[in-house]
């Protein structure tokens, strides 16, 4: 990375990312990290599994991202942000599809 990209700080999607169909064209030298495409990929794949073998009621964790299935609703403890030893508080959570991270920083507003 160059001097002035630097300066211009952190890279973001809107301003440095162009779209067209399935090609990316990045505007300046920048990390993308695909890995939370993967981890969705994978809980997609055993919950697919999952349902294929008749199991109807189930949690998949990838790493944080997370997949609910049937049954009644899932308590999970929510990370506190300063502390992550600590439970910031608990979430009943029903039918989700989604990372913690996003689910963290919804239950704090």
């Amino acid at each position: 990375m160059r001097a002035g990209e630097r300066a211009r700080g952190r890279a973001t999607w809107a301003a440095d990312v162009v779209r067209d169909g399935t090609v990316v064209v990045t505007r300046r030298s920048l990390v993308i990290d695909v890995g939370a495409v993967g981890k969705g990929y994978l809980v997609d794949v055993v919950s697919d599994i999952l349902r294929g073998a008749g199991i109807e009621r189930f949690v998949v964790d990838g790493g944080g991202d997370l997949r609910h299935e049937g049954g009644r609703a899932a308590r999970i403890g929510l990370e506190h942000p300063l502390d992550p030893r600590l439970v910031a508080g608990v979430a009943d959570l029903k039918g989700f599809n989604d990372a913690l991270d996003r689910i963290k920083a919804e239950a704090a507003r």
